[in-house]
């Protein structure tokens, strides 16, 4: 569950960075 939780906050970090 902690896993999901740190890929899910990873995801949603490249794609502010990534402009979407």
């Amino acid at each position: 569950m902690l896993y999901w939780t740190v890929i899910c906050l990873i995801i949603a970090l490249i794609a502010g960075v990534l402009g979407f």
